[in-house]
């Protein structure tokens, strides 16, 4: 089955890592990249439910009008991409970030938070995006706010990476016990691996 935005598994328990993970798997050569285009990020974006319809209509409508500026988003949405996966796969292996990683950050959420602000309603305070400014990276703009609520409010100890695929995933289970991405598959298949080396091993003492 060709890998698409619409099939891809979303194990990573929050939207940075859900984000982080759009490249399969980073033990693989070449890898599987899910954000070929502009459009994916937007297509991302409704698949983790991050964004409304009337959203991404204006995320298409703007792209469409502005080619170039659509082309420095995605740039940058990508680029980042790789700066979080440095960042949070650090953490996972139980090593602090370097300060260039950490500066990157450092220099993001406060613009991503920058865009956004209260709305009060009849019946209770909500957290609005502002979309008049930098509309084309609002994807962005919510992977740095949901990766500055993680930093800030997880455990160091439950930001995990799958050691099948390494992609990153945010570990609720009671016991901190888990360690596949995906149980079913880099579980399985590491199983099926171990399963197979042991029988050869078993083959060849014969």
């Amino acid at each position: 089955m060709e890998k698409t935005i619409e099939n891809m598994s979303l194990d990573g328990g929050c939207l940075c890592f859900d984000f982080v993970n759009t490249v399969y798997s980073r033990k693989e050569t070449p890898v599987h990249d899910y954000l070929k285009s502009y459009e994916d990020v937007i297509h991302f974006a409704k698949h983790t439910e991050a964004i409304s319809r009337q959203q991404r209509q204006k995320l298409l409508d703007n792209a469409e009008k502005h080619p170039q500026k659509k082309e420095n988003a995605f740039n940058k949405i990508k680029s980042t991409r790789k700066e979080l996966f440095l960042l949070f796969y650090k953490i996972a292996d139980n090593k602090k970030p370097t300060p260039e990683i950490m500066d990157c950050f450092n220099e993001l959420f406060p613009i991503a938070l920058s865009h956004l602000y209260i709305k009060a309603s009849s019946q209770k305070m909500e957290l609005k995006w502002k979309e008049e400014d930098d509309i084309l990276l609002l994807p962005l703009w919510m992977v740095i706010k949901s990766a500055y609520d993680v930093l800030l409010n997880e455990s160091p100890k439950r930001i995990k990476a799958c050691p099948g695929c390494l992609w990153l995933f945010l570990d609720k289970t009671k016991n901190n016990g888990r360690r596949w991405c995906n149980t079913l598959e880099c579980g399985s298949r590491d199983k099926a691996l171990r399963y197979y080396y042991r029988k050869k091993r078993k083959t060849n003492n014969h």
